[in-house]
């Protein structure tokens, strides 16, 4: 059967997203939708799909292609593999990707995900070079949601030193010659520039960047999200009121509520980045306090595994523990609540009702606190 209805097409944002020929990416996906509608919904017995739930099903694979390429970065761009499905996945069920309006996906979302992916893997298995029938690991058919874990007192502070001193290199001195050179392509990677003019200078300088330390510090002390990171402008620092300002439009959930209050220590680590970043090509025509390693904004998913790896190095145990990127604001506001204040919580979490953090983060009466 072939349809005498256009075929559809990419959507904007996996176009925007893909670096190769979008004409081989589209050729790809007709190839999926023909084969939906001619055989898609039994395939040994040649039974179709509907037209209409096949565009469904592509239009949910698209999205499932654009989120790949922006939290996962994969080598090869044309096709989703198992691999890539199964971590897709796995971000979604550990709630480690946002919507693009801010908020978590609801279960039912990740499971049409869940059901698109299994489609297309399907025609990759009969049609194509998969060479066994791939089943999701995880299975979204109910139960409740986990919320992220909060960090001890001890476990933040553990967090807050390693941060300072993440990714910090050995003593080009100390270091063996056969050594320096896969440590030289780390420092161009950390400064953007070629591995083959990597001076001794360059090593100091890579050796103390700041750029972990005012990232967690920030995004702990203002409640950040991983869209609020990704989004963070220089403008929005007021160092002389040690305020960041958050408009609403650029704010998870449009929050209406816009500045919070810094402490010295995340002041200094900002102010501090901030100065080293201005030396850093990735960043010259751009005002995003934080790129990435390929100069783009942080992801979610990636942010959520430079914590984890954070944890690691600190002696921090993740071990049957939801460490996401949101656990760094539920300890804020566990430990501004711990002190009885749900106004100062309320404040910084930027939270419209008050019945918002007391439901999240308090036991205690809400007259009482307030």
């Amino acid at each position: 059967m072939t349809s005498e209805e256009p075929k559809p097409d990419l959507s904007d944002d996996l176009k925007g997203h893909l670096s190769i020929d979008v004409q081989t990416v589209r050729d790809h996906y007709h190839a999926f939708y023909e084969w939906m509608i001619s055989r898609g919904k039994h395939p040994r017995q040649y039974e179709p799909l509907s037209e209409a739930t096949a565009r469904n099903y592509i239009d949910r694979v698209d999205k499932s292609h654009r989120l790949i390429l922006i939290h996962l970065e994969p080598d090869t761009e044309e096709f989703i593999s198992d691999n890539q499905a199964d971590e897709l996945l796995l971000l979604l069920a550990r709630d480690e990707i946002e919507k693009d309006s801010g908020g978590e996906y609801h279960r039912s979302s990740k499971r049409k995900y869940s059901n698109a992916l299994q489609k297309y893997l399907e025609w990759r298995f009969h049609e194509g070079p998969l060479d066994f029938e791939w089943k999701p690991r995880i299975t979204f058919a109910g139960g409740r949601h986990t919320s992220a874990a909060k960090f001890t007192y001890s476990e933040l502070g553990q967090l807050l030193r390693e941060s300072k001193q993440y990714g910090s290199l050995p003593s080009y001195h100390e270091t063996p010659p056969e050594q320096r050179d896969e440590i030289a392509a780390l420092i161009a990677q950390r400064l953007s520039k070629p591995k083959s003019e990597v001076t001794r200078q360059d090593w100091l300088r890579a050796d103390y960047s700041k750029k972990f330390w005012a990232l967690i510090t920030t995004s702990y002390d203002a409640a950040l999200t991983p869209k609020e990171v990704a989004q963070a402008r220089i403008s929005w620092f007021d160092r002389d009121r040690n305020v960041l300002h958050i408009p609403t439009e650029h704010a998870t959930k449009k929050r209406e509520k816009t500045e919070v209050g810094l402490a010295d220590e995340t002041v200094e680590a900002l102010t501090q980045w901030l100065q080293e970043r201005r030396h850093l090509q990735k960043y010259d025509g751009t005002d995003r306090i934080w790129l990435n390693r390929k100069s783009n904004p942080y992801a979610s998913g990636s942010l959520c595994n430079l914590l984890r790896k954070l944890c690691e190095e600190a002696g921090i145990s993740t071990k049957e523990r939801e460490i996401r990127w949101y656990s760094l604001r539920h300890t804020l506001g566990r430990n501004i609540t711990d002190k009885g204040d749900l106004s100062e919580a309320n404040d910084q979490l930027r939270h419209q009702r008050f019945e918002t953090t007391q439901e999240t983060y308090n036991d205690t009466p809400i007259e009482k606190l307030r």
